[in-house]
């Protein structure tokens, strides 16, 4: 759908959109003496690798898809694992670092 209008730039050279756009994120092009403004989500930096990551991505993807389905797996027994765990013998600094643990 194509919605063109007339706008004004004001003083400063803003563009006023209204209010349905209010604190977006915009990328603005300029090309060809044309300005292309698109919405824009913004990425976390701590996230960023999981974008970057075509391996890592599709398989997030393939686990909503999974999980949306219905098609879950039983979780891992978290009583076995801690059982297992605190029956390790305690390290020579885990011993000076925290005795009452054991």
């Amino acid at each position: 759908m194509l919605n063109s209008q007339f706008k004004t730039l004001d003083s400063k050279g803003r563009l006023p959109l209204g209010s349905k756009f209010a604190g977006q994120v915009v990328q603005v092009t300029e090309r060809d003496g044309e300005i292309v403004v698109v919405p824009c989500r913004v990425v976390h930096d701590r996230e960023g690798w999981l974008w970057e990551n075509e391996q890592a991505i599709s398989s997030v993807r393939k686990g909503l898809k999974q999980a949306y389905r219905g098609e879950l797996i039983e979780g891992p027994d978290l009583e076995k694992a801690f059982k297992f765990a605190w029956g390790l013998p305690a390290t020579a600094h885990e011993k000076k670092k925290s005795p009452s643990l054991r």
